[in-house]
């Protein structure tokens, strides 16, 4: 059955095929065909071309094709005529179908959109993550720089320490002991010291304790007597009723050592009550 209805589908296309070529040749009537199927389908197309041109409304000729026309009727000589115009069937339009509802679309805009709420969580959790993880960190790095900062005073004082030992415990280092003078009172007449010279003269080291803390606004102060004059030493710092002073240079021909209670720093002679006094050194070699 499909077979004979391709043999049918190609018969009716010959059939269009050989009534449009005769149309555009001047609409002379196509060959007769040696297949009578295909000659009965042409003799019947050709009918429906001839009735298509009753069903449109008649025009009234242009004024040369009716010059044409009259002088055939009249048997004159037309000079040139003009060739039928070819009639075309009808162009069918195609409608689209109407376009399909795509569902398709509603679940993956769906899908994304629960992906990106899903994304969005995730990253407000990971930013909270992060803010936390850095906020243990800057804490841990300021416990850090605290402890390399003890460190770091440790080992100054662990420094300091060590120059003091080695001055102390050096080869013919000078001791000179402080005791407490008349004018010292109270806890202070129990204080003592000790002052250590290097034996280059110059580096020196002096300790002392059961010193009470200083009147408010006063300090201690260190002196050195030498050639008959009082000589600035530097004020000195208590803790725990303990107090030390090192430095790097002493003046000349030093005859004793001393320190005084002060009501300011920075000062060319002494002005206040001496509490320690000492002015005897011997040589430990």
């Amino acid at each position: 059955m499909n077979r004979d209805r391709m043999a049918d589908d190609d018969r009716a296309a010959r059939v269009v095929e050989r009534l449009f070529a005769s149309l555009e040749e001047g609409g002379a009537p196509p060959p007769a065909s040696e297949d009578p199927a295909e000659q009965a389908l042409l003799r019947e197309y050709t009918e429906v071309l001839g009735l298509l041109a009753w069903s449109s409304r008649p025009q009234a000729p242009s004024p040369a094709v009716a010059e044409s026309i009259r002088r055939e009727i009249a048997g004159e000589q037309v000079a040139e005529r003009v060739p039928p115009r070819p009639m075309r069937p009808p162009a069918r339009r195609l409608e689209s179908p109407p376009p399909s509802s795509p569902r398709w679309l509603a679940a993956l805009a769906a899908v994304l959109a629960l992906a990106v709420l899903g994304l969005s969580g995730s990253l407000v959790r990971l930013a909270g993550e992060q803010e936390r993880a850095l906020a243990d960190l800057g804490s841990r790095l300021e416990r850090t720089t605290e402890r390399l900062d003890q460190w770091s005073g440790a080992a100054d004082r662990l420094v300091a320490l060590e120059e003091r030992l080695a001055l102390v415990t050096g080869p013919a280092v000078e001791v000179c002991a402080l005791r407490p003078t008349d004018e010292a009172t109270g806890r202070a007449a129990a204080a003592r010291g000790v002052l250590y010279v290097a034996d280059d003269h110059q580096r020196w080291y002096l300790a002392l304790e059961g010193l009470p803390a200083a009147p408010e606004g006063a300090v201690y102060h260190v002196w050195f007597l030498a050639g008959g004059r009082a000589v600035s030493a530097g004020d000195l710092e208590l803790r725990a009723g303990r107090g030390d002073l090192m430095a790097h240079t002493m003046p000349d021909a030093v005859q004793a050592v001393f320190v005084t209670v002060e009501s300011a720093s920075d000062l060319l002679a002494p002005s206040g009550p001496r509490v320690l006094y000492g002015d005897e050194a011997m040589t430990i070699l």
